[in-house]
């Protein structure tokens, strides 16, 4: 007897395989059979005919573990079908916290609007809160480098000493014993601009002995590109672990056409033996805080020292210069599309031009001011990368999907860029419908083996009996996102079922539209 039935499927496995037609009968949390089965030998059984089903989606650069614990349920993600999230990139996780580095950890934390008490210490404590509260999808946790350096040295904007080095490792070891599958950077946020490349090997080496992977936000993603990612190669090999390179991109237009350039550097590299890859999503808009685009220096000693150094007039006029002086955006291109505070809500959806322009200020000028009002909490979305860039990253045999997104309902207030709702129907429409650059069975491939397969998630990202029923099911002809930038949290369309561990987390009940089912059948993938 079948938990469910998928009657007469166009099945696209992950593999990069032909297609084929067939019934699934799920049993449990896992894919007991594929052929011809009988409609009365399952509990339920979907009529799946002209409908795609995929193996459930497996978002490769997420920061889903900021949210999970707001929005267990994470609707905006298992409306695209995602099943599985690799969290706690970009240098940022939710551990570990020790007692002294308590303070600066939620100093940092509320200038991305998270004011929380932090009552664990430990992955392995947060991965056990999770798991009492229920979770919609499947959590393969990193370990943030910039968590390890900030309990270990604050703010400081200097190279690690021996002593805090030693520290970082012991906190490192700490959290892959206790599960975390590796760790990750974010060479450009506070305070992972202040570690140099030997700190990040040294770590690296720590996470290696336990078969951890490393993900890198890179140190810069404009000018300096391509020195940047042979730095993250670097780190892979002298460490001795597979690499990640995030969200590739070429920042700013002084900057397009250089992505041909970069695949170049992580194809020489995977020749040499170094197993690495990179992830994208399909937008030619970036989305981070406005603090994101400070220079170094003025990021040194953290959030207090941040805002001195904004209400000196001598540092502003030398903040500001340097900023344009990258030549990567313009404020014409930099829209606001979040804040926290009720005063400036009017500003969300225009660029920092036109707020400099209703201000009567500089539009410098104006986006400091915002960060000092909104105590950093200023999201933009960015227009700064071309769409042969996008299209080129995005083909590559070695690239795969991953949102940057968070955990959110359908009825967030604040969602920001539409990658948010919408980054893997768009892609399947952009890439396989629209331009028809790539076949259905490669895009699937980029949303699932690929990831699963470099990241050891051997019972994922396939569709294979005996493999999780982590699935999804679509009508190829008309998935697509509805999220844009001015309404960036409408739920995507030609979803019509996700399963995550065998329950219906995602689907029509009583002929309705598509929704979140309720069930919290996610896992913690936690190293065991």
């Amino acid at each position: 007897m079948y938990s469910y039935i998928l009657k007469d499927c166009r099945i696209v496995d992950g593999t990069g395989k032909p297609e084929y037609r067939g019934d699934v009968g799920l049993r449990g949390d896992a894919i007991a059979t594929i052929g011809a089965l009988e409609r009365d030998s399952g509990e339920r059984v979907l009529e799946c005919s002209g409908l795609v089903l995929a193996p459930g989606f497996v978002d490769i650069h997420s920061h889903s573990d900021l949210g999970a614990l707001d929005n267990p349920q994470e609707e905006n993600k298992l409306s695209q079908g995602v099943t599985t999230e690799i969290a706690g990139n970009c240098g940022f996780s939710l551990f570990p916290v020790t007692e002294g580095g308590k303070p600066a950890v939620r100093a940092m934390m509320k200038t991305y609007g998270k004011d929380v008490d932090l009552p664990w210490s430990s992955g392995a404590e947060y991965y056990r809160l999770l798991e009492r509260a229920g979770i919609g999808f499947n959590y393969y946790p990193l370990v943030g480098h910039g968590m390890l350096r900030i309990n270990a040295m604050g703010f400081d904007a200097r190279p690690a000493g021996a002593g805090d080095l030693a520290l970082m490792a012991d906190l490192l070891e700490a959290e892959m014993q206790g599960g975390a599958r590796g760790f990750s950077s974010g060479l450009g946020y506070m305070p992972g601009c202040f570690a140099d490349t030997a700190e990040l090997v040294a770590l690296g080496r720590v996470a290696a002995r336990r078969g951890g992977v490393y993900t890198s936000h890179i140190r810069d993603q404009g000018r300096g590109l391509l020195a940047s990612i042979e730095e993250a190669v670097r780190v892979g090999e002298e460490a001795g672990l597979p690499v990640v390179v995030s969200h590739l991109k070429a920042y700013g237009i002084s900057n397009w056409g250089m992505a041909g350039r970069a695949l170049e550097i992580l194809d020489k590299a995977r020749a040499r033996g170094l197993a690495v890859m990179a992830d994208f999503y399909p937008y030619e808009s970036s989305s981070t805080t406005l603090m994101y685009e400070l220079p170094e220096w003025a990021k040194a000693g953290g959030p207090a020292a941040i805002f001195g150094r904004l209400s000196d007039p001598a540092d502003r006029e030398r903040i500001k210069g340097e900023i344009l002086a990258k030549g990567e955006l313009s404020w014409d291109r930099v829209t606001v599309c979040g804040v926290r505070t009720e005063a400036n809500r009017g500003v969300v959806g225009k660029s920092i031009a036109d707020i400099a322009g209703e201000r009567g200020t500089d539009p410098g000028d104006a986006a400091l001011d915002l960060l000092v009002e909104e105590s950093g909490n200023v999201e933009t979305v960015c227009s700064v990368m071309s769409a042969d860039d996008v299209d080129e990253i995005a083909l590559s045999q070695f690239t795969a999907l991953g949102s940057d997104a968070y955990a959110l309902d359908a009825s967030a207030p604040f969602a920001g860029h539409p990658r948010n709702f919408g980054a893997f129907p768009r892609f399947i429409a952009r890439y396989v419908r629209e331009k028809r650059l790539l076949s259905l069975e490669e895009a699937v491939r980029k949303t699932s083996a690929l990831a699963a397969e470099f990241l050891g998630l051997a019972d994922r990202g396939r569709i294979a009996e005996g493999l999780k029923a982590d699935l999804v099911l679509f009508d190829p002809d008309a998935v697509d996102s509805r999220a844009d930038y001015l309404n960036p949290s409408r739920r995507a369309e030609g979803i019509e079922a996700v399963f995550v561990n065998g329950s219906l987390a995602y689907g029509r009940d009583g002929g309705g539209k598509p929704a979140a089912s309720g069930s919290r059948s996610g896992r913690v993938l936690a190293r065991r």
